[in-house]
């Protein structure tokens, strides 16, 4: 999985392009990590271009959500395919992520 970092209008973009799984997962906890541990209080997840998510996947975005909450800060995630939506319901992730239908409804979302 490849990770890009962009900054739209001082949010935070970070791109993820593959599969989060049992062997990219620590890529983006890293990120995430290093983020929150610099204030970074707006980040939108786009997931255009992922793929697949497994259960590791689903830890780091919870870890990440439990980290921000507590800097009173947000993370919006964009352009989530049915497949890894499916997977999001499943989980019961749908209660606690706000998801924009594409980047510029989540940059909306994460401005507010």
């Amino acid at each position: 999985m490849n990770i890009i970092e962009q900054q739209e209008n001082g949010i935070t973009v970070l791109i993820l392009d593959g599969r989060l799984d049992t062997v990219t997962y620590s890529d983006l906890e890293t990120k995430m990590n290093e983020l929150i541990g610099s204030q970074t209080k707006r980040i939108v997840l786009d997931f255009e271009k992922l793929v697949y998510i497994s259960s590791s996947g689903l830890r780091v975005i919870l870890n990440s959500l439990k980290q921000m909450s507590r800097l009173n800060g947000v993370i919006v995630l964009a352009a989530v395919n049915d497949m890894i939506m499916e997977v999001f319901e499943m989980s019961g992730f749908l209660q606690i992520l706000q998801i924009g239908e594409n980047r510029q409804e989540a940059l909306e979302m994460a401005a507010k």
